[in-house]
């Protein structure tokens, strides 16, 4: 459901936010967003070397590195995530219908 609902909201998202930006400014702005994603995956791999362990999930680094408040941390980022991808799907179908 993770992935569907990442995708559904950029397969959406992407061409209502080129038609407010523009060419330009929008294709600057998605190299932007596709440097930080890599540079994210980057860190993201080089703690997972640095762990000691077999830890494979966010949740297990950040309570190793932060205890256990980072669950919490973590889940509301995800939460706040997940929230602001179906307000674009609503904001775009409602303008599309």
């Amino acid at each position: 459901m993770i992935v569907r609902l990442n995708l559904g909201g950029a397969i959406v998202g992407l061409p209502f936010a080129f038609y407010h930006l523009g060419i330009p400014m929008g294709t600057i702005i998605l190299i932007f967003i596709a440097f930080l994603c890599y540079k994210s995956c980057q860190m993201y791999l080089s703690l997972k070397e640095l762990c000691p362990g077999r830890l494979t999930s966010l949740y297990g680094f950040g309570y190793m590195l932060m205890g256990r408040k980072s669950v919490f941390i973590i889940s509301f980022v995800e939460l706040f995530h997940y929230v602001c991808l179906i307000m674009i799907e609503i904001i775009v179908f409602s303008e599309v219908s």
